[in-house]
């Protein structure tokens, strides 16, 4: 019979030891998705909530420093991946209440193609029906997205309409 050495233990060990490593800690605005992902899945230490906070910012900062909309489509993707995992994480609250911040930081009238992106792409809050953590309703969610695809949006593109003629469309 052979006797346990403790060698290959001591590798695993190792390994174990360097895949925490390893690991990203920070979200980079280069590659933010894998970066994303990564810290999400992580299996030995919950990265999760700081990784949600980080790719927020992320988003953030794209709109932010877009040109013309050159950032634009990076920040929907990452907008995707923090909604799918925040809808997995049981954290609908936490994307609820960010992209109702979005809404309200980054005007319709001044970011107009963003918030197109968003139509386009059909990101609207996360409803009870998608995550049982959610307080919001499956109307409350269709109500956010038909806010700004029809009126915010009709007012942003010709500010001197009558409100009488956008009230009919409600």
């Amino acid at each position: 019979m052979l006797e346990n050495t403790g060698v290959s233990d001591n590798k695993l060990e190792d390994k174990i030891t360097n895949k925490k490593d390893d690991v990203k800690k920070n979200i980079s605005t280069l590659n933010p998705i894998d970066d994303f992902k990564e810290m999400v899945n992580y299996k030995y230490e919950d990265l999760a909530t700081k990784a949600m906070e980080q790719m927020c910012e992320i988003i953030q900062k794209f709109i932010n420093e877009s040109f013309k909309g050159s950032y634009y489509i990076k920040a929907i993707d990452c907008l995707k991946v923090l909604r799918d995992a925040c809808i997995d994480e049981d954290e609908a609250h936490f994307f609820n209440k960010f992209l109702e911040s979005l809404k309200s930081s980054f005007q319709v009238e001044k970011f107009m193609d963003w918030w197109k992106l968003v139509i386009d792409n059909r990101i609207t809050l996360i409803s009870k029906r998608e995550n049982k953590t959610s307080m919001v309703s499956d109307d409350e969610a269709k109500k956010f997205f038909e806010a700004l695809n029809k009126k915010d949006v009709i007012l942003s593109i010709i500010p001197d309409i009558d409100e009488d003629l956008i009230a009919d469309i409600d």
